[in-house]
């Protein structure tokens, strides 16, 4: 009879374990991530969308970045007192000035970019989840600040005021900490979330404003103190649905500054009969 040999088949053995290995981690690394704004420990890339070939980054990558606490809390401290609210941290680059920012005459904003399949605060969706084509995925929609979203109840997380508002949105050419892009680029969003990152759990963050937009407009004094515009100084922050790529890759949109205002949803581009069977 032939004998195998018992060392070949030890190594055979290692080198299908080492490749069964492999091949797990390449499933388990590809997995896409559709959490409010991407905020995973690392990159999510998601090749299922068609011509979607970048690479995410988490939402809250700033917190990552390194310096010294102090000296930074000092500086803007110091700019507060002078040209900005306070804040925790300072935008990368900003075309907006004053408190509350502005620019052309019109109150600014942070953004950001989401993927988010939910129906979301403002119950736009027949159940929990909604089809990749339903129209809150597709179109240009928006979650809003919380303390905006319902300035007599910011704690409210459904059916809030604010929801099917539409806002006009326009680039500066600035960004709070992300990529610069061409200025007087505009589109309308409709609100169909709200966004509590940082009011929720009580911490400096996007969302995490004490007071509205409109309370801040007319009371600049109160508005250039610390916490109550979010962590860049800004009075208003709108969350943006990229879940089909919308933002990044259409607008080229980075966590951009924008002016805003609101305006009638006739200007919204998406279609004129869709409305959030959960606020009706």
């Amino acid at each position: 009879l032939h004998r195998r040999d018992p060392v070949l088949q030890r190594c055979r053995a290692m080198v299908f374990a080492v490749i069964l290995a492999m091949a797990s981690f390449a499933m388990v690394a590809g997995q896409p991530s559709s959490l409010r704004g991407s905020v995973s420990n690392g990159s999510v890339h998601r090749p299922h969308h068609a011509g979607l070939n970048k690479t995410r980054r988490p939402r809250d990558f700033w917190k990552q970045s390194p310096g010294n606490k102090s000296d930074e809390l000092l500086l803007t401290s110091s700019l507060a007192s002078a040209n900005r609210c306070g804040s925790h941290q300072l935008p990368q680059e900003s075309k907006c000035t004053g408190c509350p920012p502005m620019k052309d005459g019109k109150l600014c904003a942070s953004t950001t970019w989401y993927e988010d399949t939910t129906r979301g605060s403002c119950g736009c969706g027949e159940r929990g989840h909604v089809d990749d084509d339903y129209w809150t995925l597709t179109e240009y929609t928006a979650a809003m600040n919380c303390v905006s979203m319902d300035a007599d109840d910011p704690s409210n997380s459904w059916c809030p005021m604010q929801c099917g508002g539409c806002f006009e949105l326009c680039s500066t050419g600035g960004t709070s900490q992300g990529t610069p892009t061409t200025a007087g680029t505009c589109r309308v969003f409709k609100v169909t979330n709200r966004c509590g990152d940082g009011y929720d759990t009580n911490h400096p963050n996007w969302c995490s404003q004490q007071m509205s937009y409109e309370h801040c407009a007319s009371n600049p004094s109160q508005c250039r103190q610390m916490g109550n515009t979010n962590h860049f100084g800004y009075p208003a922050h709108f969350d943006l649905q990229d879940f089909h790529r919308q933002i990044t890759d259409d607008l080229g949109w980075d966590n951009v500054e924008v002016t805003f205002e609101k305006v009638s949803c006739s200007q919204w581009s998406g279609p004129s009969d869709v409305e959030c069977q959960g606020c009706q």
